[in-house]
């Protein structure tokens, strides 16, 4: 996917909630370089917290659109677009996909 710096980008995740899952609806989206390091990070409740989590049957799929707004001094480049848990250790990202930042 390419996108430029300023645009807005829409961001479809689906969530189930599983036997025994933790209350978590608090999380990090972020862009991060080859490094590892974060030159952009969101945060995001599911669903924008319009749906709790304590609301959804074991088992549920929730579809979810995000809107993510890239700051406009975004350096172009190629970069991981990473979902974590808030409070969560940086290695504990998940990658969703891979982000051209073009000129």
């Amino acid at each position: 996917m390419t996108l430029r710096p300023g645009d807005v980008a829409k961001l479809l995740l689906f969530w189930q909630k599983g036997a025994g899952a933790p209350a978590q609806e608090d999380f990090v989206v972020a862009l991060q370089d080859r490094k590892g390091q974060n030159l952009w990070e969101h945060n995001l409740r599911v669903t924008g917290g319009t749906f709790p989590l304590a609301s959804w049957r074991e088992g549920e799929v929730v579809r979810d659109i995000q809107l993510l707004f890239l700051p406009a001094t975004l350096p172009p480049g190629t970069y991981r677009l990473v979902l974590r848990a808030q409070g969560w250790a940086q290695g504990k990202a998940v990658t969703l996909e891979q982000i051209r930042i073009a000129p």
